[in-house]
Protein backbone atom coordinates (compact mmCIF):
# COMPACT_ATOMS: atom_id res chain seq x y z
CA UNK A 1 0.00 0.00 0.00
CA UNK A 2 1.43 3.49 -0.90
CA UNK A 3 2.07 5.67 2.30
CA UNK A 4 0.69 9.17 2.69
CA UNK A 5 3.22 12.02 2.56
CA UNK A 6 3.26 16.15 3.28
CA UNK A 7 4.46 18.33 0.70
CA UNK A 8 8.12 19.64 1.14
CA UNK A 9 10.54 21.79 -0.56
CA UNK A 10 14.04 20.72 -1.63
CA UNK A 11 16.60 22.96 -2.34
CA UNK A 12 16.48 26.78 -3.28
CA UNK A 13 13.02 26.18 -6.06
CA UNK A 14 11.71 22.61 -5.84
CA UNK A 15 8.37 22.06 -4.22
CA UNK A 16 7.62 18.37 -3.80
CA UNK A 17 3.79 17.42 -3.16
CA UNK A 18 1.20 14.43 -3.58
CA UNK A 19 -1.72 14.65 -6.07
CA UNK A 20 -4.07 14.21 -2.80
CA UNK A 21 -2.96 18.02 -2.12
CA UNK A 22 -4.34 21.13 -4.55
CA UNK A 23 -2.28 23.89 -3.56
CA UNK A 24 0.51 24.82 -5.43
CA UNK A 25 3.50 26.86 -3.81
CA UNK A 26 4.19 30.59 -5.27
CA UNK A 27 8.02 30.78 -6.66
CA UNK A 28 8.57 27.60 -6.67
CA UNK A 29 8.53 24.59 -9.18
CA UNK A 30 5.77 22.75 -8.40
CA UNK A 31 6.66 19.02 -8.74
CA UNK A 32 3.20 16.64 -8.71
CA UNK A 33 3.68 12.66 -7.62
CA UNK A 34 0.92 10.38 -7.57
CA UNK A 35 0.75 7.46 -5.65
CA UNK A 36 2.49 4.80 -6.27
CA UNK A 37 5.34 2.31 -5.69
CA UNK A 38 8.10 3.44 -7.55
CA UNK A 39 11.57 4.94 -5.44
CA UNK A 40 11.74 8.66 -5.64
CA UNK A 41 9.80 11.18 -3.91
CA UNK A 42 12.61 13.15 -2.82
CA UNK A 43 12.82 12.48 0.49
CA UNK A 44 15.53 9.95 0.53
CA UNK A 45 18.84 11.72 0.16
CA UNK A 46 20.30 10.84 -3.27
CA UNK A 47 17.17 11.97 -4.77
CA UNK A 48 17.41 15.43 -2.43
CA UNK A 49 20.47 15.70 -3.61
CA UNK A 50 20.25 14.84 -7.31
CA UNK A 51 17.48 18.20 -7.42
CA UNK A 52 19.96 20.23 -5.17
CA UNK A 53 22.66 19.94 -7.89
CA UNK A 54 20.15 19.51 -11.05
CA UNK A 55 18.56 23.03 -9.93
CA UNK A 56 22.15 24.47 -10.71
CA UNK A 57 22.69 22.85 -13.93
CA UNK A 58 21.81 25.26 -17.43
CA UNK A 59 19.07 22.92 -18.57
CA UNK A 60 18.52 24.47 -22.40
CA UNK A 61 15.26 23.83 -24.78
CA UNK A 62 17.49 21.89 -27.00
CA UNK A 63 19.61 20.01 -24.49
CA UNK A 64 18.98 15.84 -24.67
CA UNK A 65 18.70 14.23 -21.17
CA UNK A 66 18.64 10.61 -19.93
CA UNK A 67 17.25 9.67 -17.07
CA UNK A 68 18.66 6.35 -15.58
CA UNK A 69 16.58 4.23 -13.69
CA UNK A 70 13.83 6.99 -13.21
CA UNK A 71 11.80 5.25 -10.71
CA UNK A 72 9.19 7.68 -10.10
CA UNK A 73 10.52 9.78 -12.95
CA UNK A 74 11.12 12.65 -10.35
CA UNK A 75 14.27 13.98 -12.33
CA UNK A 76 13.56 13.57 -15.48
CA UNK A 77 10.35 16.00 -14.72
CA UNK A 78 12.58 18.50 -12.36
CA UNK A 79 14.88 18.60 -15.86
CA UNK A 80 11.51 19.52 -18.22
CA UNK A 81 10.62 21.80 -15.55
CA UNK A 82 14.11 23.07 -16.03
CA UNK A 83 13.73 23.70 -19.98
CA UNK A 84 14.99 20.75 -20.91
CA UNK A 85 12.51 19.18 -23.85
CA UNK A 86 13.68 16.51 -24.59
CA UNK A 87 14.27 13.27 -21.87
CA UNK A 88 14.32 10.17 -21.64
CA UNK A 89 13.39 8.07 -18.53
CA UNK A 90 14.48 4.70 -18.40
CA UNK A 91 13.46 2.13 -15.74
CA UNK A 92 14.03 -1.59 -16.43
CA UNK A 93 11.02 -2.34 -13.64
CA UNK A 94 7.61 -1.96 -15.49
CA UNK A 95 5.73 0.16 -12.96
CA UNK A 96 8.57 2.59 -12.19
CA UNK A 97 7.62 3.06 -15.93
CA UNK A 98 3.89 3.44 -15.43
CA UNK A 99 4.27 5.38 -12.19
CA UNK A 100 6.62 8.13 -14.06
CA UNK A 101 3.96 8.01 -16.85
CA UNK A 102 1.56 9.15 -14.75
CA UNK A 103 3.78 11.76 -12.73
CA UNK A 104 4.73 13.18 -16.00
CA UNK A 105 1.01 13.65 -17.50
CA UNK A 106 0.11 15.03 -13.58
CA UNK A 107 3.05 17.69 -14.28
CA UNK A 108 1.91 18.49 -17.65
CA UNK A 109 5.25 17.21 -19.35
CA UNK A 110 4.75 14.56 -20.60
CA UNK A 111 5.23 15.70 -24.15
CA UNK A 112 8.85 16.28 -23.18
CA UNK A 113 9.80 13.08 -21.62
CA UNK A 114 10.06 9.18 -23.42
CA UNK A 115 9.10 6.63 -21.09
CA UNK A 116 10.96 3.74 -22.17
CA UNK A 117 10.74 0.21 -20.33
CA UNK A 118 13.67 -1.71 -20.34
CA UNK A 119 17.48 -1.57 -20.29
CA UNK A 120 20.25 0.11 -21.57
CA UNK A 121 20.42 -1.58 -25.04
CA UNK A 122 16.80 -0.13 -25.56
CA UNK A 123 18.88 3.33 -26.22
CA UNK A 124 19.79 4.47 -30.09
CA UNK A 125 23.56 4.18 -30.18
CA UNK A 126 23.38 7.39 -32.23
CA UNK A 127 22.06 9.93 -29.52
CA UNK A 128 24.31 11.67 -27.56
CA UNK A 129 23.17 13.34 -24.27
CA UNK A 130 23.49 16.46 -22.74
CA UNK A 131 23.26 15.65 -19.63
CA UNK A 132 23.20 12.16 -18.09
CA UNK A 133 21.09 11.62 -14.72
CA UNK A 134 22.00 8.12 -12.60
CA UNK A 135 20.43 7.79 -9.24
CA UNK A 136 21.11 4.30 -9.17
CA UNK A 137 23.27 1.59 -7.65
CA UNK A 138 26.74 1.98 -7.90
CA UNK A 139 27.54 -1.89 -9.39
CA UNK A 140 25.29 -0.69 -12.34
CA UNK A 141 27.15 2.67 -12.82
CA UNK A 142 30.68 1.37 -13.05
CA UNK A 143 29.05 -2.00 -15.18
CA UNK A 144 27.76 0.51 -17.14
CA UNK A 145 30.25 3.18 -17.48
CA UNK A 146 31.49 2.92 -21.07
CA UNK A 147 28.43 2.75 -22.81
CA UNK A 148 27.16 5.40 -20.86
CA UNK A 149 30.14 7.75 -21.38
CA UNK A 150 29.76 7.13 -24.88
CA UNK A 151 26.36 8.78 -25.03
CA UNK A 152 27.37 11.59 -23.43
CA UNK A 153 28.09 14.76 -25.49
CA UNK A 154 31.62 16.74 -24.92
CA UNK A 155 31.33 19.15 -21.99
CA UNK A 156 28.14 17.32 -21.59
CA UNK A 157 26.76 16.44 -17.67
CA UNK A 158 26.88 13.42 -15.81
CA UNK A 159 25.03 13.54 -12.52
CA UNK A 160 25.37 10.06 -10.26
CA UNK A 161 23.89 9.49 -7.07
CA UNK A 162 23.66 6.50 -4.94
CA UNK A 163 27.18 6.11 -4.44
CA UNK A 164 27.35 4.14 -1.18
CA UNK A 165 30.81 4.00 0.67
CA UNK A 166 32.02 0.33 -0.19
CA UNK A 167 31.64 1.76 -3.87
CA UNK A 168 32.62 5.74 -3.72
CA UNK A 169 36.55 4.73 -4.39
CA UNK A 170 36.23 2.75 -7.13
CA UNK A 171 33.82 5.10 -9.00
CA UNK A 172 35.92 7.88 -8.76
CA UNK A 173 38.86 6.19 -9.84
CA UNK A 174 36.84 4.53 -12.77
CA UNK A 175 35.43 8.45 -13.45
CA UNK A 176 39.37 9.79 -13.21
CA UNK A 177 40.75 7.65 -15.60
CA UNK A 178 38.47 9.25 -18.58
CA UNK A 179 39.46 12.87 -17.32
CA UNK A 180 35.83 13.60 -16.02
CA UNK A 181 35.88 17.29 -14.27
CA UNK A 182 33.73 16.87 -10.68
CA UNK A 183 31.99 20.15 -10.94
CA UNK A 184 29.91 19.42 -7.44
CA UNK A 185 29.51 16.78 -4.78
CA UNK A 186 27.64 16.04 -2.12
CA UNK A 187 28.40 13.53 0.67
CA UNK A 188 25.00 12.11 2.66
CA UNK A 189 24.89 9.92 5.64
CA UNK A 190 24.79 6.51 3.25
CA UNK A 191 25.44 7.63 0.28
CA UNK A 192 27.42 10.19 -2.09
CA UNK A 193 26.27 12.23 -5.00
CA UNK A 194 28.84 13.18 -7.90
CA UNK A 195 28.05 15.75 -10.79
CA UNK A 196 31.22 15.49 -13.50
CA UNK A 197 31.67 17.28 -16.22
CA UNK A 198 33.18 15.33 -19.29
CA UNK A 199 35.62 17.78 -21.42
CA UNK A 200 36.57 14.70 -23.93
CA UNK A 201 35.15 13.21 -26.64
Amino acid sequence: MAREWSPFEVGRKFHIKPDSFSKTKKGKINIILGRGLAFGSGEHETTRHCLEIMETLPFLPYHTVLDYGSGTGILAIAAAKLNATSIIALDIDFHAAISCQNNARLNHVDKNISIVCGDLMCIDQSIKFSTILANIYADLILENFIFLSNHLKKFGYFLISGIDWDYLYDVKRRFSQLNYLVVNEKTGYDYNSILYRNLFD
